[in-house]
């Protein structure tokens, strides 16, 4: 009973069970937005045929990526400032705020040009690129969320989030049921947004929490972008690198191409939740035995690369053999098309998963221009290889070309830059670690 009673003192700390509080918010969050998603956006799919949700898809893919720029890679700067300077909050948020009101505007109008540019006289297009772009002015209300992150509430904003998730797709299905066109299925999204902003609005007000009032200030608004561009950068070519192939079947193939990509990735990308979750529970306990166990963690780390292998190696082959089932059941014979896409698409988990792992050790490490370097090189590959492999294999070509440069920015780059990693990765599969001599372990210690 003595050597239980430490850890029954560490569990019953207030700050302990108000982490384990948060991160179970978190991961239920996930998990609903999870089966919720993909069911309505199956039945989505269904209902809009291959050719209009392929024009859905687009505007989507469209607005991710001016909605990426307009946050302004601010999350982590906020979040540092707020959990070291409360006392300045009201100067840090009502910066934030202000920078990514004015980031979501310039962003809206650069989408309508962009699109002008690239595809000239498609107004209808360009009509729904208005519409969901539009949601970039909105996100900035994000700034809320970022203070309850700061404090571990994300309990708040989870709810007020997970609220307007519920609200829209079960507008969404009602859109279904009346037979409504795309133009509608597109305004959800911008009606998403703005549900979020109210919402968390109003959880804001309600908590009763003392910030002091949100006001510019010229200096914090500038130490931040000083210190966020970097990071900016990252999720920029990032968020290219996970949606550039849906654009470019649509330049390339067209809609009906894009329709059947994007219903048999909305299965694929769905497993990205199992890495996450597992990084985002386990990551903190092994970073902190960095200074203090070191063998203790690369023990760890090796452990968390074979647990990502044997985990969804499983899933991979069973939705591998499944594919066309799968996508027969939840989008018809309309999308049989789909089922090789899937089946290769779903591969694509692996070489995430693992870099998830590696991203962990990177961020321990201050590696974090290693991390871009892999983030541009898949980016860079998978644009060649979509040029090549899209005109002569359609869809299932921006599979093959999302494999490709997964398992190469994720795997086997580091063979050159990060080789200690890349023998963790292979040596992983079958339980086995290269032993980590002191030499090694210094040299992966250091950018």
């Amino acid at each position: 009973m003595s050597r239980l009673g430490p850890l029954k003192q560490y569990l019953a700390s207030t700050n302990t069970r108000q982490l384990l509080a948060n991160t179970v918010w978190l991961l239920g969050d996930k998990s609903l937005r999870l089966i919720v998603g993909v069911l309505v956006g199956a039945w989505v799919a269904r209902h809009l045929g291959p050719a209009e949700y392929g024009e859905l898809a687009y505007v989507i893919a469209y607005m991710m990526l001016f909605s990426t720029i307009a946050q302004l890679g601010l999350d982590g700067i906020v979040i540092r400032e707020l959990a070291s300077t409360r006392q300045q909050a009201g100067h840090i948020l009502g910066s934030a705020l202000r920078l990514r009101l004015l980031a979501g505007f310039a962003c809206w109008l650069a989408s309508l040009l962009v699109i002008w540019l690239i595809r000239p006289g498609d107004t209808h297009t360009l009509f729904l690129v208005a519409i969901i772009c539009s949601a970039t002015i909105f996100q900035a209300s994000d700034t809320i969320d970022l203070w309850f992150q700061s404090q571990t509430r994300s309990r708040i904003t989870v709810v007020a989030k997970g609220a307007s998730f519920l609200i829209v797709n079960g507008l969404r299905v009602a859109l279904i049921v009346n037979d409504m066109p795309l133009t509608w299925f597109v305004l959800s999204y911008l009606i998403e947004a703005m549900l979020n902003a109210l919402l968390l609005a109003f959880s804001y007000r309600g908590t009763g929490v003392v910030t002091g009032r949100w006001h510019w200030d010229a200096d914090t608004a500038r130490n931040m972008l000083r210190d966020a561009w970097p990071f900016l950068i990252s999720a920029v070519g990032i968020m290219l690198y996970m949606r550039i192939d849906q654009i470019m079947i649509r330049e390339l193939r067209g809609e009906h191409d894009l329709g059947l990509y994007s219903a048999a990735t909305q299965i694929s990308i769905a497993l990205f939740f199992i890495p996450t979750s597992i990084c985002m529970s386990l990551g903190p306990v092994i970073s902190r035995k960095l200074t203090t166990d070191p063998a203790g963690y690369y023990r760890n780390l090796g452990q968390m690369f074979t647990l990502m292998w044997w985990l969804l190696l499983p899933i991979c082959l069973t939705i591998w053999l499944l594919s066309g089932r799968l996508i027969a059941l939840l989008y018809g014979a309309s999308y049989s098309g789909s089922a090789p896409i899937l089946a290769l698409h779903v591969f694509c988990n692996l070489p995430f998963a693992l870099g998830m792992v590696q991203a962990r050790w990177a961020f321990d490490h201050g590696r974090g221009m290693l991390s871009l370097q892999k983030t541009l090189t898949g980016l860079v590959l998978s644009i060649v290889l979509n040029l090549w492999l899209i005109p002569t294999y359609g869809a299932l070509g921006a599979a093959m070309a999302s494999l490709i440069s997964a398992l190469s920015s994720s795997i086997l780059i580091n063979c050159l830059l990060a080789r200690p990693i890349f023998l963790m990765q292979l040596g992983s599969l079958f339980g086995r670690q290269p032993p980590l001599s002191s030499h090694m372990q210094q040299k992966t210690s250091h950018p």
